[in-house]
C-alpha cells in the first residue's frame, strides 16, 4: 500500500485574494506503514520553532527529531503509557506566556490561535511528554553514582572534544587532514574532505568523565592552552581533532590572581605562579596580589584570556610593562558536582535514546522515502 502511496502526489490549492499557492505534498517516511508527510514534518518544524523561540535546525535534525517523537509515541500506544491532558495545556499555556516577555507579535499570535492550532500543538506536546515518561522510567533502571564523579578538571571545566574519524587507509593525507583541522571551522572542513573525496564521521562530544579516553586526548585536555588539537591512530582508523575547554560560569567562581609591574622586560621563563616568590625579591619588579576576587568582579580582559593556571596576559601601560597571571581558582564544590551530574544523567539519557531508537526503527519498519 505504502509503495503505491508514495507514487501519488498530492495538491492543495489554497485560495488567497486572486493568488493561487500550491504545496506538493510528499510522504516521507512510515512507520508501521503509517505514513508521514512533508506538511506533518513542517508542522513538527512550527512547533520546535515554537517551543525553542525559533533556534533554527538543519532540516536532517528536524527530521530525526519527528521520528524519534513518532517512535516514543508508537511505544507509548503499544505500552498504554497515559499522559494528563491538564498538564499538557498547563505546558501549552506556559510556552504562551513565556513570549509574552520576549516577543509581544508572537505572544498575541498565539493567544489567538483557534482550536485546531491548538490542538496540533498539544498532540506534539503530548508526544515529547510520553518521551520524557518513557525515558525516565528506562533511566530508572540505570545505577548512576554521584559519588563516582571525580575527575577534578571537569569540576571547573566544561569540557567537548570535536574529531573528524576516517578510515586509515586515508593516512596518506594525514598532512592535508592536519592543516584542514588547524582552522577548527567545521563547515569548511567538511566541504573541504568533501571536495577531497575523503569519507569521514564527524563527532561531537562534551565529557562527563575522562575514563576510557586515549591518552593522546587527555594530554589535549589536561595541557593549559584554550584549543588543543590531538591525532589518534588505531588499527583500522584514525581521528583528528580538537578540545575546546570553557571555564564554568555558575560555580561561585573566584579567581586569585597576580599583578606584576616592571619597568623591565621579564623573562616569559620565569612567569609561572610557583615563581612569584623569586620573581619578588628582583629588582624593579613590583607584585600585587588580588584573592578570591568574584567573577561577576573581573573585567572582561581576564574573563576572557585568564581560564587556567599560569594563563597571563600582557598590559602595556606608558612606560611601565604589567601582566596579570592566574595562580588560583576556588568554587562551590558541591555545586560544580551536582552540575556535572546533571550533565552525566543527560548524557545516559541521549544514550538511551539512542539505543532504544535503534532498536525500534527496526522493530517497527520505519521506512524514509527522501
Amino acid at each position: 500500500m505504502i509503495h503505491f502511496l508514495i507514487k501519488i502526489i498530492f495538491i492543495i490549492i489554497i485560495f488567497y485574494s486572486k493568488n493561487v499557492y500550491v504545496e506538493e505534498i510528499k510522504i516521507i517516511f512510515s512507520i508501521d506503514e503509517d505514513a508521514y508527510t512533508s506538511i506533518d514534518l513542517k508542522k513538527r518544524i512550527e512547533y520546535i520553532d515554537i517551543v525553542t523561540n525559533n533556534k533554527k535546525f538543519e532540516y536532517d535534525e528536524y527530521l530525526e527529531d519527528y521520528i524519534s517523537a513518532l517512535i516514543f509515541n508508537h511505544y507509548a500506544n503499544k505500552v498504554n503509557v497515559n499522559t494528563n491532558n491538564e498538564i499538557l495545556h498547563n505546558y501549552l499555556n506556559e510556552i504562551i506566556e513565556r513570549y509574552n516577555t520576549i516577543d509581544q507579535e508572537i505572544y498575541n499570535k498565539l493567544k489567538n490561535l483557534n482550536e485546531s492550532q491548538k490542538n496540533t500543538l498539544l498532540k506534539h506536546i503530548n508526544y515529547d511528554y510520553r518521551k520524557k515518561l518513557i525515558l525516565e522510567k528506562l533511566l530508572s533502571k540505570k545505577n548512576i553514582n554521584n559519588n563516582s564523579l571525580n575527575d577534578n578538571i571537569l569540576d571547573i571545566y566544561s569540557i567537548e572534544i570535536i574529531y573528524f574519524s576516517f578510515d586509515r587507509k586515508y593516512l596518506e593525507n594525514i598532512e592535508d587532514i592536519n592543516n584542514l583541522i588547524e582552522s577548527k571551522k567545521i563547515k569548511i572542513i567538511e566541504n573541504e574532505l568533501n571536495s577531497m573525496n575523503i569519507n569521514y564521521k564527524y563527532n561531537n562530544k562534551k565529557l562527563t568523565s575522562l575514563n576510557n579516553l586515549d591518552n593522546e586526548i587527555k594530554d589535549s585536555i589536561t595541557n593549559n592552552k584554550y584549543k588543543n588539537l590531538f591525532t589518534v591512530i588505531n588499527n583500522n582508523n584514525f581521528a583528528v581533532g580538537w578540545v575546546i575547554k570553557n571555564i564554568r560560569t555558575n560555580i561561585e567562581l573566584k579567581y586569585t590572581f597576580f599583578q606584576i609591574t616592571s619597568s623591565q622586560t621579564i623573562n616569559q621563563e620565569l612567569i609561572k605562579c610557583e615563581n612569584i616568590d623569586k620573581l619578588s625579591k628582583l629588582e624593579n619588579i613590583v607584585i600585587k596580589k588580588f584573592e578570591k576576587i568574584d567573577l561577576n568582579k573581573i573585567n572582561d580582559a581576564i574573563k576572557t584570556n585568564l581560564n587556567f593556571i599560569n594563563d597571563f596576559i600582557l598590559i602595556n601601560n606608558n612606560n611601565q610593562k604589567s601582566l596579570i597571571i592566574l595562580c588560583d581558582l576556588d568554587y562551590n564544590k558541591n555545586l560544580s558536582k551536582q552540575l556535572l551530574f546533571d550533565e552525566k544523567i543527560l548524557e545516559e539519557v541521549q544514550d538511551i535514546e539512542n539505543e532504544f531508537l535503534l532498536q525500534k526503527k527496526i522493530e517497527y519498519n520505519l521506512k524514509i522515502y527522501e
